[in-house]
């Protein structure tokens, strides 16, 4: 699983992502197990009886090479936002908010809906698992079919603002949105911050104004209206709702784990005005890593994912590539076999074909210079280097997030501490 969001370093090795074969869209093919001989741990003799069960004669058949271990690279599995998933596990919400919203009249009827969707989800989620003691979750829904045994996952995670800032150079629908400039990046940072901490500051409300009771974390998943806050703020301690700090970005305590991965996996879900932000601000929500790996840990313990850093496998492939191996248990390969591994070229690429929406095909994907050699141009994927303030308030907002994340895997190079800054430029007319 990769939220690093690298799209200008390829992580595959030995292919461009136009010539790679692909299945809807996910990069290269994996390496057949076959062609890297030994990499695997032997196989134990009960294993192989047991691969020659019922065959003719009653003769055991040695286990095919490539069937004992497979993966998949899935580039937003770790953060399973509802826009992720929408499509498949919340039917029922997407049919009831449609054909209400089609219905009403003004703007509170249209917020109610969101409140009777989640409510028409609840009950549809409860009915299919016969119970809520399990959430309806990417990692559960995995575990149920896969188990915990002999399931790994690896996430790569990237540094938070430059994960940001390279997804908002990637996707053409930002930029148009917003402005392919310094100052389009710093209002879209700004404008998905803001939404998303209205929405901690509404379900912050809501577990306050709860006061601790067991129906808490139901409620903070069913949905809200400006109505109900309205009557649920006088019973809040004033100046403790998370959220409530205008347009200023910066750093602020860390959310309740409740509220946190209630506004981050159910955003777009919740209210009328969650549903209405661009694009449900979901390249914010997938750099708040600390919102969706607690999940993971739920559903397959510690031992069951590895957590790395892209910028050390970028720097030292070798030993990340090492201790993937050890991981998932399986043998380190020879030098040979290290030397063909390295010796893939790493290809450096703006863009990719596949993540192209059908009305972005204007969207060239390489670097194309406009007049005078200037960065920029609205058809090609070339950056502009941030405002030095927006990268100030991003590094101030990620903080506590990243904090939390290091004190959850008991390692501080989640702080990202050690990672050069971006570079950035003043805004124009401001003093030097």
């Amino acid at each position: 699983m990769s939220e690093a969001h690298p799209w200008e370093r390829m992580l595959w090795r030995g292919c461009d992502w136009g010539d790679c074969p692909r299945r809807r869209g996910a990069g290269a093919e994996p390496i057949p197990l076959t062609s890297l001989p030994g990499l695997l741990p032997p196989l134990p003799a009960s294993a192989h009886a047991a691969a020659g069960s019922g065959t003719p004669g009653g003769q055991a058949a040695a286990a095919p090479p490539g069937g004992r271990v497979f993966g998949e690279v899935a580039p937003a599995t770790l953060t399973f936002t509802w826009s992720g998933t929408h499509s498949l596990l919340h039917t029922p919400w997407t049919a009831h908010v449609d054909s209400c919203s089609a219905a009403a009249k003004d703007a509170p009827t249209r917020q109610r809906c969101f409140v009777k969707a989640r409510a028409v989800q609840d009950a549809w989620e409860a009915d299919t698992l016969g119970s809520r003691a399990l959430p309806l979750t990417v990692p559960f829904l995995m575990r149920g079919v896969h188990g915990t045994s002999k399931v790994r996952f690896i996430a790569l995670l990237r540094e938070p603002v430059a994960r940001l800032y390279s997804a908002f150079w990637f996707w053409p629908s930002l930029r148009r949105r917003f402005g392919h400039s310094a100052a389009g990046f710093d209002g879209y940072a700004r404008a998905m911050i803001k939404a998303f901490d209205g929405c901690l500051g509404a379900l912050s409300t809501i577990a306050q104004a709860a006061n601790g009771s067991s129906a808490v974390g139901r409620s903070l998943s069913a949905g809200y209206t400006d109505e109900l806050l309205a009557e649920l703020r006088p019973h809040t301690a004033a100046g403790k709702v998370a959220g409530k700090t205008g347009n200023a970005v910066g750093a602020r305590p860390l959310p309740e784990r409740a509220v946190l991965e209630s506004c981050a996996v159910n955003f777009e879900s919740l209210s009328l005005a969650t549903q209405d932000v661009y694009y449900h601000a979901d390249q914010l929500l997938r750099s708040l890593y600390v919102a969706f790996l607690p999940t993971w840990f739920d559903a397959f313990g510690e031992r069951g994912l590895l957590v790395l850093r892209a910028e050390d496998y970028w720097a030292h492939p070798k030993a990340e590539l090492a201790r993937t191996f050890s991981f998932l248990r399986l043998g380190q390969p020879s030098e040979a076999q290290w030397g063909a591994l390295l010796g893939r070229p790493v290809l450096r690429v703006l863009g990719s074909e596949n993540a192209t929406y059908w009305g972005d095909k204007a969207v060239r994907n390489y670097l194309v210079p406009r007049v005078g050699g200037q960065p920029g141009d609205k058809l090609t994927r070339m950056r502009v280097p941030m405002h030095a303030d927006t990268a100030e308030a991003l590094r101030n907002y990620f903080e506590p997030y990243n904090a939390e994340l290091a004190r959850l895997l008991s390692d501080e190079r989640f702080l990202w501490r050690d990672i050069p800054p971006l570079p950035t430029v003043m805004p124009a007319g401001a003093a030097s």
